[in-house]
């Protein structure tokens, strides 16, 4: 795993606002899962995801904009 960009991450989801926060979340989840991998140049994450990751990431992306609903 990639430690710089765990603490970049991190750090986005500390101090984003809470649109922000999400997608950091979701980004931080799919890279613990395997779905994406993460390079770093010059402090900024180069981003690659799978087809896998891409249809995670849209479900939970999905997920986090639905409201509950009431039985």
């Amino acid at each position: 795993m990639n430690n710089e960009f765990i603490q970049y991450i991190e750090n986005k989801i500390a101090n984003g606002s809470p649109e922000e926060v999400e997608f950091d979340k979701t980004l931080l989840s799919l890279y613990r899962k395997g779905l994406i991998s993460v390079k770093m140049h010059e402090g900024e994450p180069l981003i690659s995801m799978s087809d896998e990751g891409m249809d995670t990431y849209m479900s939970e992306v999905a997920l986090s904009f639905a409201e509950p609903v009431e039985a």
